[in-house]
């Protein structure tokens, strides 16, 4: 791989393991559970990423699985964290809504799971897919918190770090469908650069926020 590549991986391991400290340091893992758990993924998943390129082709069919389960597995975090935010923007009561909005996301993967499974790199049509749900649920994200009566500073934050990233891996697997093997580098930077972009608002996001213990409730009397 190309040395921008490694140097950008290493970037991202830094962005990483920053948001995953300020979260802790914020206390706000108590209101964002799942951008914990993704933190926790992400700078798992680099250290296991450095031990399979060390161990396995990037051709094999032992990287293959193991890059396409963390993929999916990725996925899979990214679209519960948008509809938890979804539940968080909407009025109550919500958990109408979330249901609704779990059934279509199962609906989406399952439905294009069963529509690509036996066409040539069905995986990367499957992730353009799931990414593509992904925006879908960050618009109606933005819908909510546009018509929301409250100003959640870092929802937004959280809410726009999101949307790059996603709008980037939309356009850089569906460039990977069509880009040479000699070119497949440009879109796994541009993926990259977009996960990059939305650590970058997240660490930004979390290491301005006031302890979580120290915001008040609102259902607390003002201090004397």
């Amino acid at each position: 791989m190309p040395i921008g590549f490694w140097l950008l991986s290493a970037a991202s391991f830094l962005l990483e393991v920053g948001v995953l400290v300020s979260i802790l340091r914020s206390r706000l893992y108590r209101s964002y559970p799942i951008i914990l758990a993704i933190s926790v993924f992400g700078v798992a998943g680099v250290l296991l990423f450095t031990v399979a390129l060390h161990y396995w082709r990037t051709d094999s069919l032992s990287y293959g699985v193991f890059y396409w389960t963390t993929d999916f597995l990725n996925h899979a975090l990214i679209l519960l964290l948008v509809i938890s935010l979804i539940g968080r923007a909407l009025d109550p009561p919500a958990g109408k809504a979330v249901l609704v909005l779990t059934l279509f996301v199962f609906a989406w993967g399952l439905g294009w799971l069963a529509v690509l499974r036996n066409e040539p790199a069905w995986e990367t049509a499957l992730t353009v897919r799931l990414s593509f749900c992904e925006e879908i649920l960050n618009f109606i994200l933005w819908i909510a918190l546009i018509r929301s009566r409250r100003r959640d500073t870092i929802l937004f934050l959280v809410t726009a770090g999101i949307g790059l990233q996603v709008t980037g891996e939309v356009i850089g697997h569906t460039i990977r469908i069509y880009a040479g093997r000699r070119f497949l580098w440009l879109p796994d930077i541009l993926v990259v650069v977009a996960e990059m972009l939305c650590l970058l608002i997240w660490n930004y996001a979390f290491w301005t926020a006031p302890a979580a213990e120290s915001i008040p409730s609102p259902s607390s009397p003002p201090p004397a």
